[in-house]
């Protein structure tokens, strides 16, 4: 099912710019029925899953891992947190 996350400031993504690919996170949701009206006039109810609360699972230097396998700028911003004294997330 495909989960539905509101950011309200694209330049500060909150959690979701801490989360790579392969990244484990725990993710609670509540389900709502949307409504609009689509192109040709008929009103569509989807079924939408809105994302309440998301939590890492991984440690930092789990996902600091994992980025650098991946390579790249994921890697970069991974293993900057990494040397962290704590596992706080940065939010």
């Amino acid at each position: 099912m495909e989960l539905t996350g509101y950011v309200q400031d694209a330049k500060n993504p909150g959690v979701f710019g801490c989360i790579g690919s392969g990244d484990r996170v725990a993710v609670s949701y509540s389900l709502k029925t949307d409504v609009y009206t689509d192109k040709d006039g008929q009103k569509q109810y989807p079924l939408v899953a809105r994302i309440d609360t998301v939590q890492l699972i991984d440690s930092k230097k789990e996902s600091a891992a994992r980025a650098a396998r991946r390579g790249g700028e994921a890697a970069n911003a991974a293993l900057a947190g990494a040397d962290a004294d704590n596992d706080e997330a940065p939010f």
